[in-house]
């Protein structure tokens, strides 16, 4: 799953962790949460042991990755 720990707002940051360590409870499949850095804020690290930062999984990562542009309204 990737995911941002929260989001800026009318000069405020709202966390999503709490809706991140619910689906991580939730959804035993799930095998990563790949966090990409979108607000300084520190993140719970320890209630998320699947987490890990979009920087490092790039590095832990084999193989060349191809980035593409995609429309937003795109089902991925």
């Amino acid at each position: 799953m990737f995911t941002v720990y929260g989001y800026p707002y009318k000069g405020k940051v709202y966390s999503i962790s709490p809706n991140m360590i619910e689906i991580a409870r939730n959804v035993p499949s799930l095998e990563k949460i790949i966090v990409v850095l979108y607000v300084n804020e520190n993140m719970a690290w320890s209630e998320l042991p699947k987490a890990i930062l979009f920087e490092e999984a790039l590095k832990e990562a084999k193989g060349n990755f191809k980035f593409e542009q995609i429309s937003f309204d795109n089902p991925v």
